[in-house]
């Protein structure tokens, strides 16, 4: 199993020292058993990263990754790809590609070690990395098609993830706007209210408490008058009635000072076999207090 290595890109510059490896490979290299121990720094990394979907093609991404990201070809390099290991922020996983120029290994191999064996490993002289040598590994059009393919499906998936995420900040927004008018209702009945209440006060204050005013019309009334009905409204007074006489009930309105404007309205008639008249008198109430003037409310 291949560790992470601790360097994640491909610093390229180390190939540079790497061009004078065949004048002391013994000093860099050396073979021990089946293994050929390099030194680490020899080693480039880089590491990438594979949606979810593409795990099992981790292979072809470092192919790919190699040719992109270096000017070798996959035939040119020795390379091995470490355990894919999920990422903590989201669902993609993290590995590193790990390679090696073949013509370095060829040089010492054919230069220095002839007559051995033929090293089945690549070992790293801190034992971080291990590479078998052996058949390239390279992938297919099958593969590459299905990479391809994944590729899509995450990218679309990726794409409608961000567009219900933007759908839900409308939620979100939409939401608090609603309840920001909704305060702003409440607000606007409360001031209705407080409106409604203070011309009511200053009302009360003009003409007096409407209580009273009832009482003191119903007083006015002579006892062989009989009330049907009673409106108080905005300053005015509206009466129904039988009485023996509707014009007396006018004339007793007329006399006292908090009503003004009486008049008997309708047609008088008689309410039957008691003598009695159906009466109609409405009359606007004096103003009494700070508001002054006969307006109605």
């Amino acid at each position: 199993m291949v560790e992470p290595a601790t360097e994640p890109v491909f610093d390229l510059a180390v190939t540079a020292p790497l061009a004078n490896v065949s004048a002391a490979p013994r000093s860099l290299m050396r073979q021990r058993g089946r293994d050929l121990i390099i030194p680490a720094h020899m080693f480039l990394t880089k590491s990438i990263e594979i949606p979810k979907a593409a795990v099992r093609s981790a292979d072809s991404i470092a192919v790919l990754t190699i040719e992109k990201s270096t000017p070798f070809q996959e035939q040119d390099v020795y390379w091995t790809t470490t355990k894919p290991v999920k990422s903590r922020t989201d669902e993609r996983f993290k590995a590193d590609v790990v390679m090696i120029r073949k013509d370095l290994v060829a040089t010492y191999l054919s230069e220095q070690a002839p007559a051995r064996k033929h090293p089945q490993r690549l070992v790293s002289d801190d034992r971080k990395v291990s590479i078998p040598i052996g058949k390239p590994r390279r992938g297919n059009l099958l593969e590459f098609g299905l990479l391809a393919f994944l590729t899509l499906v995450a990218g679309v998936g990726w794409i409608l993830f961000e567009q219900s995420q933007k759908l839900e900040d409308l939620r979100e927004e939409y939401a608090v706007r609603l309840l920001e008018a909704g305060d702003k209702v409440a607000a606007a009945q409360d001031d209705g209210r407080a409106q409604v209440w203070q011309h009511h006060n200053a009302e009360r204050e003009r003409f007096g408490d409407p209580i009273s005013l009832i009482a003191e019309a119903t007083t006015l009334l002579p006892d062989n008058a009989y009330l049907d009905s009673l409106k108080l409204h905005y300053g005015a007074l509206e009466m129904t009635g039988s009485a023996v006489s509707a014009t007396d009930i006018a004339e007793v309105f007329e006399l006292n000072p908090h009503f003004a404007e009486v008049r008997l309205g309708g047609r008088t008639t008689s309410a039957g076999e008691n003598g009695l008249q159906k009466f109609f008198v409405t009359s606007k109430i004096v103003a009494t207090g700070q508001g002054g003037g006969n307006d109605g409310q």
